[in-house]
């Protein structure tokens, strides 16, 4: 009985210890430029997995997470556990049809809308050569809502790290706004059933529990569209389709929105 006893208090100790040898962590840490990244991901037994550019700031993964003292004397300034964002969900109430003849805009007299006085706030600005960065999820930038309104950004989730893709206006897979024959803003409304590329009930899958994040993006721009007409939005893509992100892609986003001029953030 003792034998079994021990033979079964070693396997769990063996098992325990296999469990803390696969595991890994996700590090944010930031260092000053005399460190070397490739270096310390090695004391560390890691690797480097993306990082932010200019920022001395990278993404390790580790198998343990060093202690403050440790972690000091290695040149880590700062150091955060990558963790998981989530977008707040928002439920569907109803897709609402409109007439053809419907400016694109016509969302802006909702009753929210006039609840936070957003027309007396015209008159005074309009946010001309504003740039608000949209860190969110994928807009349609073919939405008639949204024309004349999208300048460039990126798209952090379908990228590779490190290297997004630029959604550039000269690429025709984006809104040429220069073209104003590009969209006719008198066939669709902001919220219209007929528009594929915002709502459709003809697909489900959109406007269920899979895609939570689906829309949201392209809401958002709208909003800011509505308040700042005269302002360009710069969409930064950072939550995929479910609804989810990381600490380090928002950083990311925010470090780009910053050294591409967006004098706003949201």
């Amino acid at each position: 009985m003792t034998r079994c006893r021990f033979l079964f208090f070693v396997l769990i100790l063996v098992l325990g210890l296999s469990s803390q040898a696969a595991a890994s962590y996700p590090l944010i840490v930031q260092i000053p430029p005399t460190v070397s990244i490739d270096t310390l991901a090695a004391t560390l037994g890691g690797t480097v997995a993306d990082s932010i550019p200019g920022a001395n700031t990278y993404l390790l993964i580790v198998p343990v997470v060093p202690l403050p003292d440790r972690a000091a004397l290695l040149g880590i300034q700062w150091m955060e556990l990558n963790r998981s964002v989530s977008l707040p969900r928002f439920g569907l109430r109803g897709v609402l049809g409109l007439p053809g003849t419907a400016a694109a805009d016509w969302y802006k007299l909702q009753p929210a809308m006039r609840l936070i006085n957003a027309a007396r706030a015209s008159p005074l600005s309009t946010g001309r050569g504003v740039v608000v960065a949209d860190i969110n999820s994928q807009v349609d930038y073919a939405h008639a809502a949204l024309v004349g309104h999208l300048t460039s950004g990126y798209d952090f989730v379908s990228s590779s790290p490190g290297e997004p893709s630029l959604l550039d206006q000269s690429d025709a897979g984006f809104l040429d706004q220069s073209d104003a024959g590009f969209l006719d803003q008198s066939d669709a409304g902001f919220l219209d059933q007929s528009d594929a590329g915002f709502l459709d009930r003809s697909n489900p899958a959109y406007l269920d529990g899979l895609h939570p994040a689906y829309s949201h993006g392209s809401l958002s721009a709208g909003i800011i569209a509505a308040i700042a007409p005269d302002s360009m939005i710069m969409p930064l893509r950072v939550f995929g389709d479910d609804g989810q992100s990381d600490l380090f892609t928002l950083a990311k986003a925010i470090r780009y929105a910053v050294d591409h001029g967006a004098q706003v953030i949201q």
